[in-house]
């Protein structure tokens, strides 16, 4: 009898490790996200004193200082707030088996020129397990704009010649009904000085505070909040899109409006003020509180927002100039591109690495390397589409980073000290002249190198509202697991409005490979903006054109049907022939010294690299932007 011997067989696969999500794009964490929100805090001009840190000052320790009285009428502005909203029932018993939560008390000095120091208590729910039993009986998911949906409607209501204007909601989640859960909140010090204060006498011993509407904190808050302003806005006749549940479209009196709105913080696109104003005034007829009214937005969500006659302009310069004041690097040396343009270069970075004895020294001597790169990758998603290549690059090294990695990351921040104020600029159909009549950005190559650009408008089927976008892809640059890089850059009223770089999830094993892979991805985004677009009354009559420079990618989309050659390619790639054969998607060919999606891909040269930022950034006029 043949003799079996027992062997284990164990699969694997390389893993994109530091940062990179399963799809080979960067991501944040908490740590990251917690020194991008400290930023955000200082733009709104939300400062704490030293004394009073946000995480530390507690009532008890409130009681003990001079300026105690404000603190104490903070406290019961919040309350009274919460108490015109109808927050509250009469104090009770708690039924068995309820629901009792804690409340949480955080202290702020707000601080601004024409208010000066304002002393703000806020009070919410604690919702976690350790505070009550919750009782989920919905999804908990309220859904938010990403960046991509906000430059759409920056886009638009450029080539729409309108005026963008900005109001939000003051205690917003407590104007939205309770939740399912009938819950109640513990009598804490606060309250029942407040009660007592209120002349409604002591509350006695046990009882708790039933909550009659939509206490922050709750875990279903956000959900019901954003339920309570989508009825709102749909009784007004306001449509929301599928994939951008956050942005709307709708007439007022016969004028068209966008709508865009970040929770409780509204963007409205109108032809004039008299349609906001009564905009507002619609919204405020179904709130308790009425609503701030901003005006003219000049900053949205951390982005800054310059309206002009002829074009609008969104950058992230106050983000930067928050973020280099708490580095202390007011006084960088800038450098004119963000990354050196060497593939030796290059393969040195992937090559090096540190251990976890010479990372956590670099980290005390120098910066804190996963902070930094999240703060440049809030950057690079906002609307600094140039930083992708050296952001996903160096974000694969976040858990290993060296001498050289750092150094590198040092490099874009010099890059942006010297380019602050460089973002996105979007144009106007007509020009609008009761805005200010400002000079555009100027182009950044001079009239030799811009000599040679790439001209979208040539196409027959192409107007101010055509999507098109720019494909490119390397082929197994990064020698440490061979996997190409897509870039994807989407076009719409002159700039950028969506754009991917991400490592592709396989090896490919021709360049022909790695860019029909990008082509795939590019035709997916491709088909999200057409919708988000169609839903908003900007039909693509029209295949959208993607601009490819490799010829094999370009026959293998145009083949019908996979070829003995690409048969080992995963087959949801193979879509992307269905998608041209719909004229959902066209592929062209385009010369790869103007495919602005080299950006995405790799670092290029200084001449190039300004060419394609000229292109990608909106300095290029478009030939039917309005003329000086």
């Amino acid at each position: 009898q043949e003799q079996i011997s027992e062997c284990k067989i164990r699969f694997t696969f390389d893993e994109v490790k530091n940062c990179l999500s399963s799809d080979g794009l960067p991501q944040l964490y908490f740590d990251q996200l917690r020194d991008i929100r400290k930023i955000h805090q200082a733009i709104r001009n939300e400062v704490t004193l030293a004394t009073a840190n946000t995480a530390r000052l507690t009532r008890r320790k409130a009681m003990t200082r001079d300026d105690w009285p404000e603190w104490n009428k903070a406290e019961h502005k919040q309350l009274d707030q919460y108490d015109a909203q109808n927050m509250f029932g009469e104090p009770c018993l708690p039924p068995p088996n309820s629901a009792i939560f804690h409340w949480v008390w955080i202290y702020l000095i707000k601080e601004n020129p024409t208010e000066g120091i304002r002393y703000k208590a806020r009070a919410v729910c604690d919702g976690s397990s350790r505070g009550g039993q919750a009782q989920i009986h919905g999804a908990t998911y309220a859904p938010t704009p990403d960046l991509t949906d906000f430059r759409i409607f920056v886009a638009l209501c450029s080539m729409e010649n309108k005026y963008i204007f900005g109001s939000d909601v003051s205690n917003a989640f407590a104007e939205a009904p309770r939740c399912r859960q009938q819950y109640y909140m513990r009598v804490d010090t606060q309250f029942r000085s407040w009660w007592k204060a209120k002349g409604r006498g002591d509350i006695p011993s046990g009882y708790v505070i039933p909550v009659n509407k939509n206490l922050q904190g709750h875990p279903e808050a956000p959900r019901q909040f954003h339920l309570h302003i989508d009825k709102i806005l749909r009784d007004y006749d306001f449509k929301p899109t599928t994939h951008a549940p956050c942005l709307y479209r709708g007439t007022i009196d016969g004028h068209d409006v966008l709508f865009l709105r970040q929770v409780d913080d509204f963007a409205i696109g109108t032809t004039s003020k008299a349609i906001y104003d009564k905009i507002c005034d619609q919204l405020d007829s179904n709130l308790l509180e009425p609503m701030t009214r901003h005006g003219l937005l000049k900053h949205y969500n951390g982005v800054d927002i310059l309206q002009t006659r002829n074009f609008i302009t969104i950058h992230c310069g106050t983000y930067l100039d928050k973020l280099f004041e708490s580095h202390g690097w007011n006084d960088l040396t800038p450098v004119s591109i963000p990354m050196k343009a060497d593939n030796s270069y290059i393969r040195q970075l992937d090559a090096t690495a540190s251990t976890e004895t010479e990372r956590q020294l670099l980290e005390t001597q120098r910066f804190r390397y996963r902070g930094a790169i999240g703060e440049l990758i809030w950057a690079m998603v906002c609307c600094r589409p140039e930083l992708s290549f050296p952001v996903v690059k160096l974000s694969q090294f976040s858990t290993t980073a060296a001498d050289i990695h750092y150094d590198a990351v040092h490099t874009i921040f010099r890059y942006l000290s010297g380019t602050r104020d460089h973002g996105l600029t979007y144009w106007r159909l007509r020009p609008m002249s009761d805005l200010p009549d400002v000079a555009p950005p100027p182009r950044l190559c001079n009239a030799t190198e811009q000599s040679i650009y790439h001209d979208a408008t040539t196409a027959d089927t192409f107007s101010p509202s055509h999507l098109f976008g720019y494909l490119d892809s390397d082929w197994a640059m990064d020698i440490r697991h061979r996997r190409s890089i897509s870039g994807i850059i989407f076009m719409l009223a002159g700039a950028a409005v969506s754009w991917k770089c991400r490592v592709q999830t396989t090896p490919a094993t021709s360049s022909t490979e790695a860019e029909f892979l990008c082509a795939s991805d590019g035709g997916r985004m491709a088909l999200h903006l057409r919708s988000i677009l169609d839903e908003l009354n900007v039909p693509q009559q029209y295949a959208t054109v993607l601009y490819e420079d490799n010829r094999g990618a370009l026959l293998m989309a145009t083949a019908g049907q996979p070829t003995r050659q690409s048969r080992h390619i995963d087959i949801r790639n193979f879509a992307l022939l269905d998608w041209v054969e719909r004229d959902l998607v066209d592929l062209e060919s385009i010369s790869t010294s103007v495919n602005a999606a080299d950006l995405a891909t790799k670092q290029v040269g200084p001449i190039l690299f300004r060419r394609h930022l000229d292109n990608v950034s909106g300095r290029l006029r478009p030939p039917w932007a309005p003329c000086d």
